[in-house]
């Protein structure tokens, strides 16, 4: 009895509560990254001096829309001078056509004006797709998020003029560890929110 009487009393803080029925929030807050589904790069088919550049950052922007403009002079005198090449192709053939029938001249004269003939009439096609790939086109629909070139640069072919991206749809990429996983179902309803688009 007097061993016992002289052991210390050792007081432990204790809290205590009530138990009471509650909802359970199971949700997982993460933080992510919005990726357009769609984006892309406004490439120059050919090379040149631009002589317009008709964006700016912020630009909306239609598939197939005339974005930037190369430099044409050139073409459009050398399609000119195609263009008169061939009428006189095209008479020099029904002219060599009437003299073989008279005997005037050989077959193989007149073989070669319709080959001259064809040789101009696909100079011509030639110039044409060189003079509209002059006019750079937007690839996508969507808001131009970067500018690369001003008029009156020159460029290469494939030089990148600037970057398009489709806001219009959104997906968000988002690490989520290993541990909250397995609490993620395919299907499963998720709420994204921003501070840039609200709502």
């Amino acid at each position: 009895k007097a061993a016992l009487q002289h052991v210390p009393t050792l007081q432990i803080p204790v809290n205590i509560y009530t138990v009471a029925k509650s909802d359970f929030n199971d949700s997982l807050i993460k933080i992510g990254t919005l990726i357009p589904f769609k984006e892309a790069d406004i490439h120059a088919v050919s090379g040149g001096k631009l002589i317009s550049v008709n964006f700016n950052l912020g630009t909306m922007v239609s598939e197939g829309e005339t974005v930037a403009n190369i430099d044409n002079k050139q073409l459009q005198l050398n399609l000119q001078q195609a263009i008169l090449n061939r009428n006189k192709a095209e008479k020099d053939v029904k002219r060599n056509d009437t003299l073989l029938m008279g005997n005037a001249t050989t077959l193989q004269e007149v073989q070669n004006t319709k080959l001259n003939y064809d040789q101009t009439v696909n100079q011509i096609q030639v110039l044409n797709k060189q003079i509209a790939d002059n006019q750079i086109k937007a690839p996508i629909s969507g808001q131009v998020v970067t500018k690369l070139k001003e008029a009156g640069e020159y460029v290469a072919v494939g030089t990148s003029l600037g970057h398009i991206v489709d806001m219009s749809s959104l997906k968000v990429d988002v690490l989520v560890n290993e541990a909250d996983v397995y609490s993620l179902k395919t299907g499963q309803e998720v709420k994204v929110t921003t501070d840039i688009y609200p709502n």
